[in-house]
């Protein structure tokens, strides 16, 4: 039980922002019984003053090992990465939350960097090690290779399962920490894994049309037994 602890009065407004990522609820699909959100490795990075509540629209996918899930891209790339580069430049709030991720899982944190060399290109995920993050910096090693503007920092594609990616349903989302702030493990019982999608509502969506394609051809595995529908051209 929690006390409240002052006298009468009216106290801070706390607001609680609807989205709506489906554009109608017929044939949406979701996960019987719902999943678990790894409450550590799960974050927000662009829900400001929040990075612990999960929004509608966040792409997740399950664990490869231990079955939990947790947001699949952390962020973007904001400026071009070029050959000899051993820096990656993306927003304030992405360097927080990988930081925030390097201190729970160690030294450094293994992650993929998702985009083509140039716009419309050929997408590839390439394996990334981040061994600090700070400002709009996330440090790594030279790749020999370029990617684009708006490019994704995500999970290593190769440790997650294919077919089990999912959304963050309509709603207020889920929060991943106790009143303490003390990170946790959180039943969600509404993964989203099939119907249509208002792609405007996608958090993190890419501007590139080559790695839009890419995304959704990660969604809609062939045998997945779901599939999603988008506004733009759909992916066999």
């Amino acid at each position: 039980m929690n006390s409240i602890t002052g006298g009468p009065g009216f106290r801070t407004e706390r607001n609680a922002t609807y989205r709506r990522i489906r554009k109608t609820s017929a044939g949406a699909d979701y996960l019987p019984g719902g999943v678990i959100l790894d409450g550590t490795y799960s974050g927000d990075a662009g829900n400001t003053g929040n990075v612990d509540v999960i929004r509608p629209g966040k792409l997740m996918v399950r664990a490869a090992s231990g079955g939990l899930y947790r947001n699949f891209i952390i962020g973007k790339s904001t400026a071009a990465y070029v050959d000899n580069d051993t820096t990656i430049t993306v927003s304030a709030a992405t360097a927080t939350e990988v930081a925030r991720l390097i201190a729970a899982a160690g030294a450094s944190l293994s992650l993929a960097f998702i985009g083509p060399p140039s716009a419309a290109g050929t997408v590839a995920a390439t394996d990334i090690t981040v061994t600090a993050a700070s400002g709009t910096t996330l440090t790594i090693s030279d790749l020999n290779l370029a990617k684009v503007t708006d490019s994704l920092i995500a999970l290593r594609v190769a440790s997650y399962t294919a077919g089990t990616f999912g959304f963050i349903d309509d709603g207020a989302g889920v929060k991943c920490s106790d009143q303490d702030g003390v990170r946790l493990n959180q039943h969600y019982p509404t993964m989203l894994v099939g119907g249509q999608i208002d792609e405007s509502q996608i958090i993190d969506w890419p501007a590139d049309t080559s790695t839009v394609t890419y995304l959704k051809g990660l969604l809609n595995v062939a045998g997945s037994g779901y599939r999603f529908r988008f506004d733009g051209p759909d992916v066999a």
